[in-house]
């Protein structure tokens, strides 16, 4: 569509280019005394010099070239006065604003030059300091720089909305790695819980029916805190789709670029007595250790030690074998430390895990310098596995 725009643009500027310089042309002729060849020759070749300006935003140079052609056979012919060099205005400009070479701007004045000298050849020659010589080929020169400053304009143009476009890139990838965080802690957590406690029910549910009802109920209330959470991370998610059908799991749409923080509930320092709870429930014995009071540890870092948290205990669950975990939460040196430590080895049974914890793992890392802090995890001497995580409190949280 521009590219049709501009063609019909250029033919419009051509066409009235066209009728101006035959207008000039034909006065010329009018005024002028002296004898000269048919005027028929002189119009085509004032239409010679016109047609190039089809082509000035395509090929410049190109264009250039014909109509210092036309304007010197126009001026060798005997022609009165430089109609034909009207078109070499338009040409000049576009050199430098269309032109992809980083000398249009010397091409440009080259053009210039050629077209101060062609009134100053036989068979009637103009004086260099004659104005008729000077005052086009300033006009012209104004022309380039023109063309010159339009260029820069556009290419800043471009410069800024491509930067545009990337930073909005880079927004929805981090929010789209946001929303598989969430998802991910989520939804891990509470089908490794719930994996676990429907097992057991299974399990007792000839032999100790009550044991089988209280493991079905810790199912349920896993998928119940779950929903919540799980329906912020497909508000963050439908925050950029207008118009997205409702969903029994989605509340009204949220602006777009809200952060995971800003999302209601979310859980914090006070939910870490309920998660080792629900480890508990699932076989594991959980020590926790948390901050009995955290007023001054923002809300996005209590989010992102909970999941770190959530997500160490998970993997505990589905990889160690561990009988025991430790967690220490902790405010320490101007911010937050997590320890996650168990006391397992290989996976279940003594059997190596088909199904690595590499992206649970990943997750955490990603949380943790999301906020500018750093997470190393590893296996201990012996046996066992910890996880630590060091969040600053910077200034402005």
């Amino acid at each position: 569509m521009r590219a049709w725009r501009e063609s019909w643009a250029d033919a419009a500027l051509t066409v009235a280019v066209g009728a101006v310089t035959l207008a000039g042309l034909a006065a010329e002729l009018v005024v002028t005394a002296r004898p000269h060849p048919p005027a028929v020759w002189a119009c085509l070749l004032a239409l010679t010099a016109t047609a190039p300006l089809l082509v000035r935003r395509r090929a410049p140079v190109a264009a250039a070239l014909g109509g210092l052609l036309a304007a010197y056979v126009y001026n060798a012919a005997g022609y009165p006065g430089l109609a034909p060099a009207l078109p070499l205005f338009a040409v000049c400009y576009s050199i430098t604003a269309y032109g992809r070479s980083s000398w249009s701007l010397a091409t440009g004045m080259a053009v210039v030059g050629a077209a101060s000298v062609i009134p100053t050849l036989p068979p009637g020659p103009m004086a260099w300091t004659s104005f008729p010589v000077l005052g086009p080929s300033a006009a012209m020169a104004w022309m380039v720089v023109l063309g010159a400053a339009a260029r820069s304009r556009r290419l800043a143009a471009d410069a800024r909305l491509e930067h545009a476009r990337t930073e909005a890139a880079r927004r929805l990838a981090a929010e789209r790695i946001a929303v598989a965080r969430e998802v991910h802690d989520v939804l891990a957590h509470t089908i490794t819980t719930i994996s676990i406690q429907s097992g057991l029910a299974l399990d007792a549910l000839d032999s100790d029916p009550e044991q089988a009802r209280s493991a079905m109920a810790a199912v349920r209330a896993a998928a119940k805190q779950a929903r919540p959470q799980v329906r912020a991370a497909l508000e963050l998610l439908r925050g950029d789709v207008p118009g997205a059908p409702d969903d029994p799991l989605a509340a009204p749409p949220v602006p777009a670029g809200r952060p995971v923080a800003a999302l209601d509930p979310q859980p914090g320092f006070g939910q870490l007595a309920r998660l080792a709870g629900q480890a508990r429930e699932a076989g594991l014995r959980v020590h926790l250790t948390a901050p009995p009071d955290a007023a001054e540890v923002p809300p996005l870092l209590q989010l992102t030690a909970y999941r770190i948290v959530q997500e160490a205990l998970t993997n505990v669950l589905k990889h160690s074998g561990a009988r025991q975990a430790w967690v220490d939460v902790r405010v320490a040196g101007g911010g937050v430390v997590v320890d996650v430590t168990d006391d397992g080895g290989a996976g279940h049974d003594g059997e190596p895990d088909p199904h690595p914890a590499g992206f649970g793992l990943r997750g955490m890392r990603e949380r943790a310098a999301s906020v500018g802090g750093t997470l190393t995890a590893g296996p201990r001497p012996g046996a066992g596995f910890h996880v630590r995580a060091e969040l600053p409190m910077e200034d402005g949280w």
